[in-house]
């Protein structure tokens, strides 16, 4: 797996602001490594959320 190609598409990712197709993206990138590493989702989809309040707090 080429890390530098999957850290840029996830910077890909970062930068859409809707979440919906962004889950979509991680999905067909990380493929089949999404059922070896359940984990690694959650880990993603927590960053994701995390950096969604920051640029766009509650009100």
């Amino acid at each position: 797996m080429n890390f530098k190609s999957l850290k840029d598409k996830l910077k890909v990712i970062i930068d859409i602001d809707n979440i919906i197709p962004a889950s979509i993206l991680i999905i067909i990138i990380l493929g089949t490594e999404l059922r070896k590493h359940p984990m690694l989702v959650l880990f993603i989809s927590l960053l994701y959320s995390t950096y969604r309040i920051r640029k766009d707090p509650p009100k």
